[in-house]
């Protein structure tokens, strides 16, 4: 396992983890809200077992990672430092991750890829499917999507969701943009900026992308994809907009196009896989292993 950084096109540089294997198939993962590799335990444990399987795993860290951070942005040909960027979960901008996503899949081509797997977990999940358009090539192997998360159907979820949203569009309006709402959001401190919370939060916003709270449901977006898919959640997984199956089974009817579709609800799992990790590896591996 090794540290490596990444320059985005508009100029950050992000850490990554990689775990190195001799095979030219690799993972790229995308984390989810606030993610972090050493906070996440599932993402040690996928460090550990798909290199034993003859994967190689790349954790790219994005812009949203751990709460509020203060990024260093580089020039163009990446020696000298230019400023620092605050961003984090707090202050992410939602479309950014075009980005950070397409930087990764640089790194891992550059790193001599040549089958390349992209699973995005909890928020990551609509962040790979906004930045579809851009994640072409036949070296694009497969997409998986880990507890995807329906931003907008969560948050209507909240009893404060009303009252923060008006918040954040009163702030917006008021040229404040980044002032920090103040109140409890999914049972803890809202710790979001206005402009952050309206991206992820809002109806029509960027991260309205997988709209499974809108009926009929409707998602444009997984139709585009071709590749093999797979889709994953954990039985206790707190991500459900109207059940964990339903939610499962609307995901794989939009899906119409993927070349296959691998389905799984890993039995007594919650949304962060905590005692389960082991399980989601192997499930990974054997769906990467079943679309070579």
């Amino acid at each position: 396992m090794k540290l490596l950084h990444t320059e985005t096109a508009d100029g950050l540089r992000l850490p990554g983890f990689l775990c190195e294997t001799p095979s030219d198939t690799g993972l790229l993962l995308i984390h989810g809200m606030g993610g972090c590799f050493i906070e996440n335990p599932y993402a040690q444990v996928l460090a550990e077992e798909l290199p034993k399987a003859g994967i190689n795993f790349l954790y790219g860290h994005n812009r949203g990672y751990s709460s509020i951070n203060d990024i260093r942005t580089t020039t163009r040909d990446g020696n000298n430092w230019r400023a620092i960027k605050r961003t984090g979960r707090a202050y992410e901008r939602f479309a950014d991750c075009v980005y950070d996503i397409t930087a990764w899949l640089h790194e891992a081509r550059r790193l001599g890829w040549k089958k390349i797997f992209i699973a995005g977990y909890s928020l990551g999940g609509p962040k790979l499917v906004y930045s579809l358009p851009q994640l072409t090539g036949d070296d694009i192997k497969g997409f998986a999507l880990l507890s995807a998360a329906d931003m907008v159907g969560l948050g209507k979820k909240d009893p404060s969701y009303q009252r923060l949203l008006a918040d954040a569009r009163q702030n917006v309006k008021s040229g404040e943009l980044l002032k920090l709402l103040n109140g409890q959001f999914w049972g803890e401190d809202a710790l979001l900026s206005s402009q952050t919370f309206l991206d992820l939060f809002e109806e029509g916003g960027p991260a309205d992308i997988l709209p499974l709270y809108r009926k009929p449901v409707c998602i444009p977006a997984l139709a585009t994809i071709k590749q093999p898919l797979l889709i994953l959640f954990g039985e206790r997984d707190d991500v459900a907009i109207d059940d964990i199956p339903t939610d499962l089974a609307n995901f794989v009817a939009q899906a119409k196009n993927a070349k296959k579709i691998t389905t799984k609800i890993i039995a007594g799992a919650p949304h962060s896989y905590e005692n389960h990790e082991q399980e989601l590896a192997e499930t990974l591996v054997h769906w990467i292993k079943d679309c070579l």
